[in-house]
């Protein structure tokens, strides 16, 4: 058994502790709380550059430097490292940003050969509130401007860090901005990357290709959507719709001299691509075997070809008909699919088909009162294979 005052020492020692553990309790929570605050303070200050992909050779590539701020601002300063074997900066302005202008001081220095870019801005040494930047999310601060020297598949950070571009290196540029009391606060810091892909055009695959001048043929491929499309075939320019999709072109086959296949062309800004067989010119025959109504040529007369022919009509999937110049106004194309026989082919005459095959309306007029619509010879078509 312990001795009496043995166990007050303990009752007294332990009290003790309690009441420094209690004394002690607020101070930490209070620690922990400022801490959180501080955190949250950091957080919210933040200096981002994005992630993007730009076309190799592309000059003046615009990439925004944006801020988060909790507070008002008058002014920062930001270093960032390139790859100079990739990036060419050339230009570092305030335009496409939201800093209010005029400034009394923006500038810096671009060092290329070492990736360097180091600026600094102060909208009014007065520290007037009136031109702060205002606190906010995502603001466009700075517009930096590349020209892309690298090749394809290169990928260059955009690195937001203290860089020396200052001529003193004992002087870099560090990442800070300026409150309007003059304190110094410092950002959290997201770089970004640049990648560089390939955006010259790339062929695909070609459909309706075969007739004569004037017939409109598709081509389908990659990056005919950038700037300066050009299409040529047989040597000589040719008329060309970019569609909807974004990679289907509309090619009108201009005149060629020669009967065969003949080179096509696609260039735009950024390269060329080229089919050695783009387009044959043929010599249209006097007459060939066609199925009455057969539109997407198969041969055959059935629910395939009013779809066909509403889908040609109404949504483009297949701009190419048949036969002549492969539009609804050729002649050839009139006698073959103009199944109501009203001189024009639209949404009837697929109606007409499809009373004909399921709700025992009439054949098409070009079978000629012949249930069974035996191929017939039409002029400015070829010749189906199923009818031969």
């Amino acid at each position: 058994m312990d001795a009496p005052g043995l166990q007050n020492s303990q009752s007294h020692a332990n009290s003790t502790a309690m009441d420094i553990r209690r004394a002690h309790c607020p101070a930490i929570i209070l620690w922990l709380a400022l801490a959180g605050s501080i955190s949250r303070l950091e957080a919210a200050n933040r200096f981002v550059l994005p992630a993007v992909t730009v076309c190799q050779g592309e000059n003046e590539v615009g990439i925004l430097l944006r801020a988060d701020l909790d507070q008002p601002v008058l002014g920062f300063s930001f270093g960032i490292h390139y790859d100079p074997a990739l990036l060419d900066a050339s230009i570092v302005t305030l335009d496409g940003g939201i800093v209010p202008q005029p400034v009394d001081f923006f500038d810096g220095r671009i060092v290329h050969e070492l990736g360097l870019i180091g600026y600094g801005c102060v909208f009014d040494f007065e520290a007037a509130s009136q031109h702060a930047l205002p606190a906010g999310t995502g603001q466009p601060i700075v517009q930096l401007k590349f020209n892309i020297v690298g090749e394809s598949g290169g990928e260059s950070p955009i690195t937001l860090e203290t860089v020396p571009s200052n001529p003193d290196p004992s002087r870099p540029v560090k990442n800070v901005l300026t409150s309007p009391s003059g304190d110094t606060i410092r950002p959290m810091l997201v770089s970004g990357t640049v990648r560089i892909a390939d955006c010259s055009p790339h062929i695909t695959t070609l459909s309706g290709n075969v007739g004569q001048a004037g017939r409109i043929f598709q081509v389908v491929g990659e990056n005919f959507d950038k700037p300066g499309l050009e299409v040529s075939v047989c040597g000589a320019s040719a008329a060309a719709e970019l569609g909807d999709d974004g990679a289907t072109l509309d090619v009108t086959a201009p005149d060629c001299p020669t009967l065969g296949f003949a080179p096509l062309r696609v260039c735009t800004a950024y390269g060329c691509d080229e089919a050695a067989e783009g387009y044959e010119y043929v010599e249209w025959p006097p007459g060939g075997l066609q199925k009455p109504g057969d539109e997407n040529q198969d041969g055959n007369l059935d629910l395939s070809d009013p779809v066909a022919l509403l889908n040609h009509l109404f949504i483009g999937s297949n701009p190419t008909l048949p036969c002549g110049d492969g539009t609804a106004g050729d002649p050839a194309n009139l006698t073959l699919l103009d199944a109501n026989g009203d001189g024009g082919i639209d949404l009837s005459d697929a109606v007409s088909i499809l009373s004909f095959l399921f709700l025992g309306g009439g054949e098409p007029v070009l079978c000629a009162g012949n249930p069974a619509c035996p191929c017939v010879v039409i002029e400015g078509c070829f010749d189906s294979s199923a009818c031969q």
